[in-house]
Formats: C-alpha cells, structure tokens, sequence
C-alpha cells in the first residue's frame, strides 16, 4: 500500500481553491492497544514521594499523581480532568474513569461511581487493568506499523507542497508491513530530521513562525529490547515490533511539535509569495501528487 496521498486526500475541503492537498490537518491521535508490558509498567508507576511537595499538597492528585496522570494520557488518550458541563469554568475527574469496575467482581459486580483515587495504589491497578482491556476491545483493525506508516505517508503528503519550494527531497518509501524495530527507528529519525530540515528552511520567513527546532523523542520501549528465546523468538519478535511501532504512533499522537509545525505552514500558505509559488507548482503538476523535490538544497 504504497499510496501516500489516501488518507490526506480523504480531508478534502472541496470549496477551496488550492488542490486538495492543501488541507492542512495534523494526523488524528490513534488509541493504539495497550500490550501486557505496557500494562505492567503503568501499574509500576508511582506517586510523587510525600516528603517532595509541600504539606499541603500532599493528597492532591494532580501534584502527587502527575506521572500516572501522564501514563492515562500517552497510553489511553484519557484527560485525568475534564471540563464539568454542569458548571462552566470547573474542571471535574473523567467520568470515564468512574465507569472502571474496581475490586473483587463477586463481592461488587460494579462498584462504578464512587470517588476515584489515582493516589490509591489498589485503585490505580485496577485503572490500569480496565483501561487495558477496554483498549484491546477497541482496538483498530489496521496492524501497529500500518497505523504509524500511513500517519507518516499523511505528514510527508502535507508538506511536500512547501518541502518543493525549499528544495527538500520527501522520502517516499513505506514502511513494510513486516518492519523491524531498526527500521522503525530509523523511519522516526527520518521523519524528525525531514521536518526540522523543512523548518529550518522557513525560519525567519515570516514572523512568529518556525522558531523552535524540531527533535522527535522517539525511544524503543524496553518490551522491546528483551529478546525472546527457542519457538517463542519469532512470535516474541513479532510482538516486540508491535510494540515499537505503536511507542512510535503514541510520540506522534497530538505531538505538539508537529501541531505547530502545520500552524506554521498555515500561516506560510497565506504568504502571498509562497501562495503564489504554491499555486505555480501544482498547475504544472495538473493537481497531481507531486514527486519529492529533486532540486537544488534548501
């Protein structure tokens, strides 16, 4: 499935004058399955000692809970606080963290809606536990290494318009449906080195714009740097690169890097110069796909 443009195209904003692909939308985050060695490093995960924050900050959950807090948000895509509808202006814990059965089913088959205490270490597991079942319920259909190649081929589909401009050759290689983790890596790096090329290149052009350097934090989790052993090795493989793809997917999900470089290019697309120099590139290309930049460098 080598095809770049499909997902990018299917955003079409047909009253717009530019060609489709000029629809700038940052790839939607995508909930990928949370694995067993995902689970057991969320239930590892601790408070905030007490004796580091100050007396009177000792139960708030939002001091003392900030890595779990984090943990719900990377993992789950859960806000640990969301807007309370009934009274504007307040913040109220996720209902969807009271939906969570907790405890002994036998002796409560749904002790749902009762407070929720992320500092509560039987709480928090329980949490884990759930979310992790609900995810694996959920889950999409598409392989971890489809999701993150099809979110990149989206990415590099969106700026070839402006990478053109400045030069800059787009990678236009999938990765396989059978990836390793080096590969994985390497596709990463590619990507953060691409983007921060075609920041570079813009930077000074227009104010407020292209300022802070681009470097995507992309490390192999730790499932995947135990090796399997005998007959489980190629299935354990298969699961390690599972797992390194859907890191790579959750470091692109809302990466506020990303989301500022689309601002970025927005604000560039209404430069008259660079509009212009747009619109010159996509009538000699009728519209069509263009090919990576084989031009001079940025």
């Amino acid at each position: 499935s080598g095809k770049a443009g499909s997902d990018a195209d299917a955003r079409i904003n047909t009253d717009s004058p530019m060609p489709p692909r000029y629809k700038l939308t940052p790839p939607q985050p995508t909930i990928m399955p949370i694995s067993i060695a995902d689970r057991d490093f969320g239930v590892d995960v601790v408070n905030v000692p007490q004796n580091q924050v100050q007396a009177n900050q000792v139960n708030d959950p939002l001091v003392r809970g900030g890595r779990r807090i984090a943990w719900l948000k990377e993992y789950a895509g859960i806000d640990y606080m969301v807007k309370d509808p009934d009274n504007p202006g307040h913040m109220m814990i996720n209902p969807v963290l009271l939906d969570i059965p907790q405890g002994n089913p036998a002796n409560n088959p749904r002790a749902a809606l009762q407070p929720c205490s992320i500092l509560d270490h039987a709480q928090w597991r329980d949490m884990v536990v759930g979310i992790t079942a609900m995810s694996n319920a959920n889950k999409p259909s598409a392989s971890p290494i489809k999701v993150l190649s099809d979110k990149i081929s989206q990415i590099y589909n969106d700026i070839r318009p402006f990478a053109e401009i400045a030069g800059i050759n787009i990678p236009d290689t999938v990765l396989p449906n059978s990836a390793s983790v080096e590969q994985i890596q390497s596709k990463m790096q590619e990507l953060s080195e691409t983007l921060e090329e075609l920041r570079e290149s813009f930077d000074g052009c227009i104010g407020n714009a292209f300022a802070n350097q681009i470097q995507l934090d992309f490390r192999i989790p730790q499932v995947a740097q135990q090796r399997g052993q005998g007959q489980q090795q190629q299935q354990a493989q298969a699961t390690v690169q599972e797992a390194t793809a859907a890191a790579a997917v959750r470091v692109l999900n809302g990466n506020v890097q990303i989301v500022q470089l689309y601002k970025d290019l927005v604000k560039l697309k209404r430069h008259a110069g660079i509009k212009k120099a747009m619109e010159k590139l996509a009538a000699q290309e009728g519209g069509g796909g263009g090919q990576g930049g084989k031009k001079r460098g940025a």
